[in-house]
């Protein structure tokens, strides 16, 4: 899989409820830790998060600091690894800590194949992937490495239809299966939107080192 490096952030990064407190990045070191994160899915495509069934509770309380507009946002951030693995946290409540948790938190600021953030929809006391942005100010992922979740979710079984992509690349949001289906339709000279420029695009092919699992 194509992968997107981190980028380090120029500034420490202060939230507007408390202007002058500064915390450290927290980094996700050890595979135990990780697994906490983990996101799979049942057979039903619901939603399990660290081997557990997501609550619906859980889901509708989590909550991103800053999405693409620079605004709070319901939803997950999540990195994708090149080998597939799927990690998801409320940054939120991470955050609430001494450290602050973002997508490079993950795998220790590692190469990932995407990264954004997950919204839910909740049927039935069941959680399940309503939308995929790929807003990630740490990675910056490009259309290729959003386009291989969709690839994976279609390989763990999981039903697209329904499911939106959203975010850099795709304003106003767009069907998951169309994107699948049409990829040229969605190039980056044509979506990035205003003010983004070569910034929101990925720097470069890679591949992910055996650790980053």
């Amino acid at each position: 899989m194509a992968v997107a490096p981190a980028r380090a952030p120029r500034m420490t990064w202060r939230p507007p409820e408390d202007p002058l407190r500064e915390k450290q990045v927290r980094f996700v070191t050890a595979k135990a830790e990780r697994r906490r994160y983990e996101v799979g899915f049942a057979e039903d495509g619901a939603l399990l998060w660290g081997g557990s069934p997501l609550r619906p509770e859980v889901a509708a309380a989590m909550r991103v600091l800053c999405n693409a507009v620079g605004e709070p946002d319901d939803g997950g951030i999540f990195v994708m690894t090149g080998r597939g693995t799927i990690y998801m946290a409320d940054q939120a409540a991470e955050a609430a800590g001494p450290y602050w948790f973002h997508h490079s938190s993950f795998v220790a600021a590692g190469p990932v194949a995407a990264a954004g953030i997950l919204r839910f929809r909740i049927d039935r006391e069941r959680v399940y992937l309503d939308e995929i942005s790929d807003f990630s100010g740490h990675y910056q992922p490009g259309i290729r490495h959003t386009r291989q979740v969709l690839v994976e979710l279609l390989a763990r079984g999981v039903d697209l239809a329904g499911l939106w992509v959203s975010g850099f690349h795709f304003n106003p949001p767009v069907p998951a299966d169309l994107l699948l289906a049409e990829p040229t339709l969605f190039e980056p000279a044509t979506c990035v939107p205003e003010g983004a420029g070569a910034a929101a695009l990925p720097t470069g092919p890679g591949r992910v080192a055996p650790t980053s699992s």
